[in-house]
């Protein structure tokens, strides 16, 4: 019988190591996923426990901005109304219309402290004509009146005070007709009187010729045939060629009707307002961190603020931090102000967090991953002594 030389390895050792490395490989993997998952909870968890005390504080100051908003926007529809009015009593009767016009220096007076209460940067006098009746009678009218005025400027009016329109490339165009493609009104609607001296260029401009100015208008006038004679509109959020960066803005348009002629609408009053005016007026002054999203009903912008005064234009979209989505607080301005299409949408940013309390879950995810992987190795160092005892 022959004998097998033995051999210097122990087979069954070697296999008893493997086996007890693959386990302990496993192990340890297992307790990494549960430290990892433990982790997660715990961040989750102190995140919550963290963020509750900035509740009531945010949602104070979501109302604080909610009210003075509906307060800001309520002001430019009646700002918008006074100066309606005003021109109602001083050109009484239809017949007047459209040559109706009150001196630049009396117009500025009457319209500006109506600017500051509106939170407006312009206000404009909007006769309507219905060519071709009138429209060269008013253009006689607008020359004179600048003139009488003094209120010369190289960018003033248009191939000599003629109303204007735009084509979609920008070349201005003398408009006899008052004809759009997406209205089946036929009406001239030029600027005439303005205070911001940066509308000039739009003097004797055909609001009704572009989509949503001539909208907001056409929906007015819808009103007016309705019955409706307080009714405002105000276009969707606009780039205002006077502004040289991205600035959105929105126009009111507001109805004129005599004094002594009230069944008759004679003009519109136009009013613009830029929206981080209105933001900036709007927030508490404690406020730093807060995004603000406004919804025209067409497309969605995002400003944000810093330090209560500081408010800056993000971009377009909803660019509201999701993981604050709990704090997310959505409202419609007062249907009155004609202001109906929009909704405003006021979330948190991290700076309106502390510092300190931001870490915190972070920190405690860290600790509790490192606690469970530093007792796990604890007891594996103690299992191995234990077995070497017992060898």
């Amino acid at each position: 019988m022959k004998i097998q030389p033995k051999s210097p390895y122990n087979v069954d050792g070697l296999k008893s190591s493997f086996s007890l490395s693959r386990r302990s490989t496993f192990l340890s993997l297992i307790i990494l996923i549960l430290a990892i998952i433990c982790g997660v909870v715990v961040f989750y968890a102190v995140q919550y426990y963290v963020l509750i005390p900035y509740t009531d504080s945010f949602h104070s100051e979501t109302i604080q901005i909610q009210n003075s908003l509906d307060i800001g926007l309520n002001n430019n529809y009646l700002a918008s109304q006074s100066l309606s009015q005003n021109f109602a009593v001083h050109c009484p009767k239809a017949s007047i219309w459209p040559n109706c016009s009150l001196p630049l220096r009396l117009y500025s007076n009457l319209a500006t402290p109506l600017l500051s209460m509106g939170l407006l940067r312009d206000m404009a006098l909007i006769p309507l004509l219905h060519p071709p009746v009138n429209v060269g009678g008013f253009e006689a009218f607008a020359r004179e009146f600048y003139s009488r005025n003094n209120y010369h400027h190289n960018d003033i009016g248009f191939m000599n005070f003629s109303i204007f329109s735009e084509h979609l490339n920008g070349t201005k165009y003398v408009d006899t007709t008052g004809q759009t493609k997406f209205s089946t009104r036929k009406i001239l609607t030029p600027v005439f009187e303005i205070v911001d001296e940066g509308s000039i260029s739009s003097i004797m401009y055909n609001m009704h010729s572009e989509y949503y100015r001539g909208m907001a208008i056409d929906t007015i006038i819808d009103a007016w045939e309705a019955g409706d004679r307080n009714r405002s509109a105000v276009t969707p959020l606009l780039q205002l060629i006077q502004d040289k960066y991205i600035r959105p803005a929105s126009q009111m348009v507001f109805p004129i009707a005599p004094a002594e002629d009230p069944n008759v609408l004679v003009g519109f009053i136009r009013s613009i307002h830029n929206w981080d005016d209105v933001i900036e007026r709007a927030v508490p002054t404690n406020a730093n961190g807060i995004d603000i999203v406004i919804f025209d009903g067409i497309g969605k912008v995002t400003y944000a603020v810093f330090n209560g005064k500081s408010v800056r234009y993000l971009g377009h979209g909803d660019l509201c931090d999701p993981q604050y989505e709990s704090f997310r607080y959505e409202f419609k301005p007062p249907s009155l102000s004609g202001y109906e299409l929009y909704t405003f949408t006021i979330c948190p940013r991290k700076e309106f967090f502390s510092s300190e309390l931001l870490f915190a879950p972070i920190s405690s995810c860290i600790f509790t991953v490192l606690l469970i992987i530093f007792v796990a190795a604890l007891l594996g160092i103690h299992n191995y002594n234990l077995q070497r005892q017992l060898r």
